[in-house]
């Protein structure tokens, strides 16, 4: 009986979801740094309302938001609370209106120069929408499976191998788009033709840390010394040149204009 009627206690017993709990220690959170110090960071917050209709919904949600728009809001209390917080990242610069943001002051300061040497280098950034023969280059669900779609993105790296010296990387959203695209151009006779514009090179998908180091250490000597890959293998270094160690010097037949190496955003490269 005592079983019985604790089971059924319970079961009338109100109790918060998981979502709901976690909704309000939300806007506790925000509410407290909002009333900090006598409202003095009331002027750091806007009250946004937000009214969309979901995908495959005829319904408005209506979602009502307190941002805070100051990020010295939240990080003055931790630093005041920390002897030393280290920030590292490769997307803070510049330093000094990052430090503005946070409302401190960084008591020491290390930036490395970027890769590329705006000096002696010259950098243009483009976005190409439509491939030869002006097909749209629209790698969506709807779209990534047809073959004109995958035929139009082959064609149009071949033209840009063609043009772009030394190495092209190549970056793709998912190991299977870039496996979908791969068999498509072995099939089409593709492949082929971007061979014979670059060395090609493809990130390992399930491999070590070894096999991929291997891969791209290919990659870097083609697009460094012109290597041709040829039925799999290297040149042999008597072809190339090679003598008491020195530096590999392609012979005409077997130079490329660098090389290409195919990977996937946010993979292993």
């Amino acid at each position: 009986k005592a079983i019985r009627a604790a089971v059924e206690a319970e079961a009338d017993t109100v109790y918060l979801t998981g979502m709901a709990v976690i909704t309000l220690e939300g806007l506790f959170s925000a509410l407290n740094y909002f009333f900090a110090g006598n409202g003095i960071n009331a002027s750091n917050y806007e009250l946004a309302l937000q009214r969309f209709v979901k995908k495959d919904e005829v319904v408005w949600t209506n979602v009502l938001s307190l941002w805070c728009l100051n990020p010295s809001v939240v990080f003055k209390g931790i630093s005041e609370l920390s002897q030393s917080v280290i920030l590292t990242s490769g997307t803070l610069s510049p330093l000094s209106t990052f430090s503005s943001e946070l409302g401190v002051q960084f008591g020491a300061c290390l930036e490395a120069p970027h890769v590329i040497d705006v000096d002696s280098q010259v950098v243009w950034a483009a976005a190409i929408s439509n491939g030869p023969g002006n097909y749209p280059l629209n790698a969506s669900f709807k779209t990534a499976d047809e073959y004109a779609f995958q035929d139009a993105v082959g064609k149009s790296l071949e033209e840009i191998f063609r043009v772009v010296p030394a190495g092209c990387l190549v970056f793709f959203p998912s190991y299977k788009l870039l496996d979908k695209l791969c068999s498509r151009w072995q099939g089409t006779g593709q492949w082929v033709r971007l061979h014979a514009q670059k060395s090609i090179f493809v990130e390992p998908r399930n491999s070590g840390q070894d096999s991929f180091d291997s891969v791209l250490r290919e990659y870097y000597d083609s697009v460094r010394f012109g290597i041709q890959k040829v039925g799999g293998q290297k040149p042999r270094g008597k072809r190339l040149g090679l003598k008491n160690g020195g530096t590999p010097k392609c012979s005409n037949d077997a130079k490329k204009g660098g090389a290409a190496f195919l990977a996937v955003c946010r993979g292993k490269v």
